[in-house]
């Protein structure tokens, strides 16, 4: 397994709920990560979600995101139920528009980009198949962290790819095309971001997260794709993999009276294949209208006030290590709100 960059799973969050009868919250239940989509109307703004499963955030209640904070504490984002948006009939995941809450200045977070998601073009086009290296940061129950997210890494192999002719049951109770991976996975770790890797070296800081990167042959001018050494969101992690078992005494000695399971029992046993939901699903359920109508009313507000900045007195944010296209992007809002203005005038 290559080295990590130590900053990778600060896109995961853990999910909280209130106690219906003390009002205390209490948890964690689950894992959560955050995902960006960039606006088609101003390139350099962008708009943040928290994405777990639906099992999670509705069916367990657990609606509340915590955080880790700059200062080695956490802070909760606090969002009920109702706020979760999924799609019925569909994958087991769930949606919260975080975008006006997050902070730069207090919050420890990293994102994962529409770009760096594993789609049906990008398998077919780098013959992504079983085998290939994988793996999660998410909650481990045993051990979370306490007072902190302390994020668990799971590594393994895709096992078996999505297939529309080969449905999987997610823990919705919704059978749908889903990745099968050999992964040492267990409960808490449902709606951790799954990551997918191929690097000829021991280290992923170095490889490229763009899977639209194209690069200009050393050979000539000809572009071509790097193929193998990526790193991207394959999907989320929603459960593992229910078996049937049979129990049978193993010496043929006799059972004793008052045993809960006795020999012949079927039992219905998480197995070790997990369960993944495809990347390209998250694209679709942010495709919701009630995400669209907000993305639209955020970027109009956001236009609206850079066409009120005096251009010369306007003073652009400084970059930080979160966003160091800050000043960039200040800039670039501005110059369309001038060529906007010019066109009206």
């Amino acid at each position: 397994m290559p080295r990590l960059n130590s900053k990778i799973f600060d896109c995961v969050f853990y999910l909280y709920r209130r106690n219906p009868k003390t009002g205390e919250v209490e948890g964690p239940f689950g894992t959560g990560g955050i995902y960006v989509r960039m606006s088609k109307n101003l390139p350099a703004f962008h708009h943040y979600y928290g994405v777990t499963n639906w099992h999670v955030s509705h069916n367990a209640g657990a609606s509340i995101i915590r955080i880790n904070t700059k200062d080695g504490k956490t802070r909760f984002l606090e969002y009920d139920p109702i706020d979760w948006q999924f799609m019925p009939g569909a994958d087991d995941l769930s949606a919260v528009d975080i975008t006006d809450d997050l902070s730069n200045e207090t919050d420890q977070t990293n994102v994962n980009p529409e770009d760096g998601f594993v789609t049906p073009d990008i398998i077919k086009r780098f013959e992504i198949g079983p085998g290939e290296d994988i793996f999660m940061g998410g909650l481990y129950p045993n051990h979370h962290g306490g007072d902190r997210n302390k994020p668990c890494a799971r590594f393994g192999n895709i096992a078996m790819m999505p297939d529309e002719k080969s449905l999987v049951k997610q823990p919705n109770n919704i059978w749908r095309p889903s990745y099968l991976a050999d992964m040492r996975s267990r409960t808490g770790f449902s709606g951790s971001p799954v990551f997918i890797y191929r690097t000829p070296q021991d280290n992923l800081n170095v490889v490229w997260r763009d899977l639209h990167k194209r690069v200009f042959h050393p050979a000539g001018d000809d572009l071509y794709e790097i193929k193998d050494r990526f790193l991207a969101i394959l999907g989320v992690h929603c459960g593992q993999f229910w078996e049937n078992l049979k129990v049978a005494t193993s010496d043929g000695s006799p059972e004793r009276l008052g045993d809960p399971i006795q020999e012949g029992d079927d039992l219905y046993v998480q197995g070790a294949m997990t369960i993944i939901v495809p990347a390209w699903r998250i694209s679709e359920l942010l495709n919701l209208e009630v995400f669209e109508m907000a993305r639209q009313d955020r970027e109009k507000k956001v236009y609206s006030e850079v066409m009120r900045q005096p251009r010369g007195e306007a003073a652009a944010p400084p970059a930080t290590d979160e966003n160091p296209k800050h000043r960039e992007d200040f800039n670039f809002l501005l110059g369309v709100a001038a060529r906007k203005q010019q066109s009206d005038d």
